[in-house]
């Protein structure tokens, strides 16, 4: 606060004045203390949400503007409750205070459970005060004399290290899920750290990312560190998973090829943004990389609630990555997916991040294959082939007309030769038994009288997507 002062004399005769000095006060930044709370008691075997949510206000006292607001939990029982962040993370003139909720968790056994909470800002001494939920013994299930109530459930993490994983072990603990819910973080982000994904391995439990509209899958193993999993590693993981802004979301898709002469149709759904980031620390400095790949496919569930899809539109849906290309023209990759009518959601499977949505494309081909089986399915259908799907030096191949048929292709055998020619439109592609082509490293073969050709080199050729999954031996390729 900038204040102006000057000295003034009065007599018989008239007032002077003296200099105008000028001096500034330091801006503070403080809030309103806040008790410490007690929430309701309740019995174990409580119904979940029955639980007391106590609503918190956070007022701006001081002078400065608060930034960067946020609420964090801490101390032994911190992974019992759950916390969300302030609903406005900036206090100014124009708003002054604003609120967050904290709860104790389902299912939590009998027992006096305490947190600490903290409320941040830029500048900010942090405020902490504490959260009790108290859960009585149910009557009758006790011993008569009434005595002490049992200890809380043995932690299932140990070493933990961010309200993202007191969060986990709240999840663990209540569900057996290992979740966490993007809305309670302070930055939209989850963020692990080696120690606690190698602990996850161990437990062999997916993790589960949950956004706004949008959740992620990650198979156990599949989030793999440059030094590891091990106990003793800090490194971390961050993990994002939000929409983007509507203006965002325009120019997007407005650069995205759609409408009649693609034969690809927006059906009103988000574009949402993944990212995975790994922060590994030596010698004191840090450095931030993105993760380029899994080691497992990644499961994307996007919420297309209250959208009113047809029955044209649902059997054309398809889980889409926006890449862009050089020129800054947007090209959809085609993931397919299940869509699950009583959610209305449609899960499907990404092998790297990047901008996520769903289309509806005419005519999508979605086909699933696992190694050494012979029944495969052709967009949902059951079809069985007589020389199963193979690795060959770890390649996967598949018989020539199996494949051919699948995508929409004609083609040309020529014994004598022992040569295939297929045929899309205008794209024509040649393959010899025993010989390889530019681009391909394992020539097709003949297996119980069938050739076999390379199923991601004539796939891709054709203008296909393919996804290997390695802990089951399947393939998808969706065109």
């Amino acid at each position: 606060t900038t204040y102006h002062v000057r000295a003034y004399a009065t007599n018989s005769v008239n007032t002077s004045y003296g200099a105008e000095v000028d001096f500034t006060t330091a801006p503070t930044y403080t809030i309103t203390a806040i008790a410490d709370q007690t929430l309701t008691a309740v019995t174990a075997g409580y119904g979940a949400g029955t639980q007391e949510t106590k609503t918190l206000s956070i007022t701006r006292t001081g002078t400065g503007d608060l930034t960067s607001l946020a609420t964090d939990l801490s101390g032994a029982g911190a992974g019992n409750f759950t916390i969300t962040q302030p609903l406005v993370t900036t206090l100014n003139d124009g708003t002054s205070s604003t609120t967050f909720t904290v709860k104790a968790n389902n299912g939590l056994a009998a027992g006096t459970y305490t947190a600490t909470v903290t409320v941040s800002a830029i500048n900010m001494t942090n405020v902490t005060f504490t959260v009790t939920q108290v859960v009585n013994a149910a009557s009758g299930g006790g011993d008569s004399g009434g005595g002490s109530t049992p200890p809380p459930a043995p932690p299932i993490l140990t070493n933990i290290k961010t309200q993202d994983e007191r969060g986990l072990e709240g999840s663990l603990q209540q569900t057996g899920e290992a979740k966490i819910e993007l809305a309670s973080t302070a930055t939209g982000q989850a963020t692990i750290t080696g120690n606690v994904l190698g602990q996850l391995s161990q437990l062999d439990k997916p993790l589960t990312i949950a956004g706004q509209g949008v959740s992620l899958q990650f198979a156990p193993n599949s989030l793999q560190l440059p030094q590891g999993t091990g106990q003793d590693n800090n490194d971390t993981v961050q993990i994002g998973a939000a929409a983007v802004t509507p203006q965002e979301q325009q120019a997007i898709l407005a650069a995205t090829p759609l409408g009649g002469s693609t034969g690809i149709f927006q059906v009103g759904g988000q574009v949402f943004n993944l990212t995975a980031q790994v922060n590994t620390t030596s010698g004191g400095a840090t450095n931030t990389e993105n993760v380029s790949t899994f080691s497992q496919p990644v499961a994307v569930t996007i919420d297309l609630s209250g959208l009113n899809l047809t029955d044209e539109q649902i059997s054309g849906l398809s889980g889409a990555r926006l890449e862009i290309d050089a020129d800054g023209n947007v090209v959809p990759v085609f993931l397919g997916g299940r869509y699950d009518p009583v959610t209305q959601t449609i899960t499907f499977y990404t092998d790297h991040f990047s901008l996520y949505t769903v289309l509806q494309k005419n005519g999508i081909v979605i086909l699933n294959l696992t190694i050494g089986n012979t029944i495969t399915k052709l967009n949902g259908e059951v079809k069985t082939i007589d020389v199963p799907p193979s690795l060959i030096n770890n390649r996967t191949f598949v018989p020539l007309r199996f494949i051919g048929e699948a995508l929409g292709a004609s083609f040309d055998w020529d014994d004598k030769t022992k040569t295939v020619t297929f045929q899309s439109g205008a794209k024509k592609l040649a393959l010899t038994v025993g010989q390889t082509i530019p681009g391909m490293d394992t020539p097709p073969t003949i297996v119980s009288g069938r050739t076999m050709v390379p199923l991601r080199y004539i796939s891709e050729t054709f203008g296909a997507h393919v996804m290997w999954f390695p802990a089951s031996q399947s393939v998808s390729v969706v065109k």
